[in-house]
């Protein structure tokens, strides 16, 4: 199938991998053919995000992220008063957890925006909501894993300490490789 038709597949198309081969074709195998892994693309300037063809401004972020979070809230609140933990199996805990983690991912991430733009001017604004949904991807495993772990009687404070070390380490090296090119 040729490229073009491939790309305009109804099945590519709404199933992602349209976006995969963009990603693919525009960053993957353009670094490679040069050698230049760590250099994005110089429309992270303009202040925009970039996806699949389209410019996505600040305000959109933040409206589609509320949206998304008020989805994930309402379905964590529809697994907490729905599923009964005593008689569900695997699945229900796993949507209790997923749910959980989507819900404090999003709602976290909106927070550590608006907190960095109202009192931090450092960065730029699209900047600040990479840096606020990276570090609430964080938290809101930590706080899903934990509890978790508490579930299972498997939470100790050196768990804990473990699990909130690997992931300082994951930040000081994003953070390193970051500042580093």
């Amino acid at each position: 199938m040729s490229g073009l038709l491939w790309r305009e597949s109804a099945f590519c198309h709404y199933s992602g991998l349209y976006l995969f081969g963009y990603i693919l074709k525009n960053f993957v195998w353009q670094r490679w053919r040069t050698g230049n892994f760590y250099n994005l693309p110089k429309m992270v300037k303009t202040g925009k995000i970039t996806l699949n063809w389209r410019i996505m401004t600040t305000k959109q972020f933040v409206i589609l992220m509320l949206i998304v979070t008020v989805v994930c809230g309402g379905a964590f609140l529809t697994v907490l008063f729905f599923i009964n933990p005593e008689t569900t199996g695997l699945t229900g805990f796993f949507l209790f957890y997923l749910s959980l983690f989507f819900g404090l991912t999003g709602l976290l991430s909106l927070l550590g925006f608006y907190s960095r733009y109202l009192f931090t001017r450092k960065f730029q604004e699209f900047e600040q909501a990479q840096i606020s949904f990276r570090q609430a991807i964080f938290f809101g495993i930590i706080i899903a894993s934990s509890l978790l772990l508490q579930s299972q009687q498997l939470l100790t404070w050196l768990n804990a300490v473990i699990l909130v070390f690997l992931l300082t380490i994951i930040e000081f090296l994003i953070v390193s490789l970051r500042k580093s090119h």
